[in-house]
């Protein structure tokens, strides 16, 4: 099956970042050179609100096979993630708006720590990198949370395992 792909041009970002429509909550980017500012991450938020999702996503590489996968990301609060992890592969979150909390998991499920997250950096911590081969899920604590994740590629969607509780 083709997937057609919808090119987006935001008025208000620089004129050289465009976005392809992947899917109803993702895009990505075309450029080599991209600034998120606070227009961009207004307008992801708009999106997150409009989808059925409530979550809304642009990445920042170029392809799945990327050595390096990067992306923005807007979650509503009541969004709800699965507990996952990638074995052998390390991941980073910086908060951009809003607060979180990054939940993390022993084998059977059982909460082992909770990093408060925000973006003030007075109630929780602004960056965290991670062990990505830890079970975790994140907690939407404000009406919406911006992040920036970053994770050692290529991505594969048969490296997440996740958590059946």
């Amino acid at each position: 099956m083709t997937q057609s792909l919808t090119l987006v041009s935001v008025m208000s970002f620089d004129p050289s970042v465009r976005l392809i429509k992947k899917d109803q909550n993702v895009y990505s980017s075309t450029g080599k050179n991209i600034q998120v500012d606070n227009v961009m991450i207004q307008w992801l938020v708009s999106q997150a609100e409009k989808n059925n999702s409530h979550k809304c996503r642009i990445c920042l590489h170029h392809k799945k096979g990327s050595a390096v996968q990067e992306m923005v990301i807007a979650y509503k609060k009541g969004v709800r993630l699965p507990i996952h992890r990638q074995l052998g592969k390390h991941v980073s979150y910086s908060i951009l708006a809003g607060e979180l909390e990054l939940n993390l998991y022993d084998d059977f499920g059982e909460l082992k720590e909770c990093i408060p997250m925000s973006f003030d950096g007075e109630t929780g911590v602004r960056l965290c990198r991670l062990d990505a081969s830890s079970f975790r899920n994140m907690t939407v604590k404000s009406d919406v949370v911006v992040f920036h994740e970053v994770a050692n590629g290529p991505f594969n969607e048969l490296d997440t395992e996740w958590l059946q509780k």
